[in-house]
């Protein structure tokens, strides 16, 4: 997973140039940008003023920001000022139940459109994270290989678990997919 991993700086002009370029480079696969709390500003700012998405979209990358819904109010005003400052950037929220168990998530934290419906990722027992945080933990590893340290019961309900949330993200594309089968039917209609 290493060799697929970059880390990026959005404080400087070099370090947002070399990352959105490398964002907007069509290599076939996902790119993942995790943002830290102190980075979420600038980059998003950066996005909206070289007008990322819509250069994106030229070609045909649609960026989609997964938002986790926390409970603080920190957090739903961040939300609220991405949907406001960027109403054309894809905005899914992240019901994580392990994170914000409880909390009227669906009221702080609305989808903006039908197709960015929220992701709900399913809470994981605690037990279960012991195996988890042992290093170099990898879930694509796990998916493949049973580790040879967590019993078979253990790894049957950890994969269980994981389908479920693949299931969420798989539900995703199958909403962007079908959002642009009916743009392309309404373009061939006019």
């Amino acid at each position: 997973l290493h060799d697929h991993t970059i880390q990026a700086n959005v404080t400087d002009i070099e370090g947002q140039m070399a990352l959105f370029d490398r964002l907007i480079l069509p290599v076939g696969m996902a790119k993942v940008v995790d943002l830290a709390a102190g980075s979420f500003q600038q980059f998003f700012s950066v996005m909206a003023q070289i007008d990322f998405i819509h250069d994106a979209r030229q070609r045909g990358i649609e960026p989609i920001a997964l938002f986790i819904a926390a409970p603080d109010a920190v957090s739903q005003r961040a939300y609220a000022e991405l949907q406001r400052g960027l109403p054309e950037l894809l905005l899914v929220p992240v019901y994580n139940e392990a994170i914000a168990h409880g909390h009227r998530a669906r009221q702080n934290f609305p989808p903006a459109r039908s197709i960015s419906l929220p992701i709900q990722i399913p809470a994981l027992a605690p037990h279960f994270y012991r195996y988890l945080e042992r290093p170099p933990f990898s879930f694509t590893e796990f998916r493949s290989t049973p580790p040879r340290d967590i019993p078979l019961d253990a790894y049957m309900e950890l994969l269980r678990w994981l389908r479920r949330a693949f299931v969420e993200f798989r539900e995703l594309e199958l909403r962007l997919l079908l959002g642009e089968v009916r743009a392309s039917l309404l373009r061939g209609a006019s």
